[in-house]
């Protein structure tokens, strides 16, 4: 019965997302597995980013620098519209009811110069402002920090506790049943993994590295220091 209560509840969670339709005009540079349809229905979302600045943050400046290296063959236009799909997710963070944003992410992704010395300052004076947003959690994960359970790659767990109000039509689901789902992004391929159990696992994971990173304020330090460097 649990079950069952849980396939309803991540059935009705896929239908919520599909009605913020928005995102429906992007289907020619989305990936299979539609991260950006359960992104736009979170109600927040914890991420670990070790090697570029999380999409969230980034400057246009600096999408666009990620795109001419990593889509090098891509036609101009369809990197306009990945550039114009990522700017447009940033309006979670703005909007009425903005998504809840806490971001770990290593030290090493401030020293990477992506796109050269202006559009990286450009990208740290954007973070230091973004991070002010009280809905907007930014930490960075020293060098010192040591082995961590994230080392594999990008992490993100997408929480949809938000939207229990408007799913309570009909749908009898047991205090147990949540809607969490942990994205995992790889080379081989992304994956989503969603039982209750798993996620509670990364989640606690997570509080371990935002143990480990430094705090807002020592976050802002940092970045600020390798601004004037």
């Amino acid at each position: 019965m649990e079950d069952q209560a849980y396939r309803e509840a991540l059935i009705e969670l896929a239908r919520l997302s599909r009605e913020r339709t928005w995102w429906s005009d992007y289907r020619d540079v989305i990936r299979p597995g539609n991260f950006v349809g359960l992104e736009a229905g979170a109600s927040a979302m914890h991420a670990w980013e070790p090697v570029i600045v999380p999409g969230l943050l980034q400057t246009e400046a600096y999408i666009r620098a990620l795109m001419r290296t990593g889509r090098a063959n891509d036609p101009p236009h369809e990197i306009d519209r990945r550039v114009s799909l990522r700017l447009t997710r940033q309006g979670r963070l703005t909007e009425r009811r903005p998504l809840e944003l806490a971001a770990i992410v290593d030290e090493s992704v401030m020293r990477r110069v992506i796109g050269g010395e202006e559009v990286m300052a450009e990208q740290l004076r954007h973070l230091i402002e973004m991070a002010q947003l009280p809905n907007v959690t930014l930490q960075i994960l020293p060098a010192t920090a040591g082995e961590h359970a994230f080392l594999g790659g990008p992490v993100a767990l997408l929480e949809f506790q938000g939207v229990d109000a408007q799913m309570n039509r009909g749908i009898s689901r047991p205090e147990t049943t949540h809607l969490d789902v942990v994205y995992l992004e790889g080379l081989a391929g992304d994956s989503y993994e969603e039982q209750p159990a798993e996620v509670a696992r990364y989640r606690s994971e997570f509080e371990r590295l935002s143990a480990k990173a430094l705090d807002h304020r020592m976050t802002i330090k940092m970045i600020e220091s390798l601004l004037v460097a």
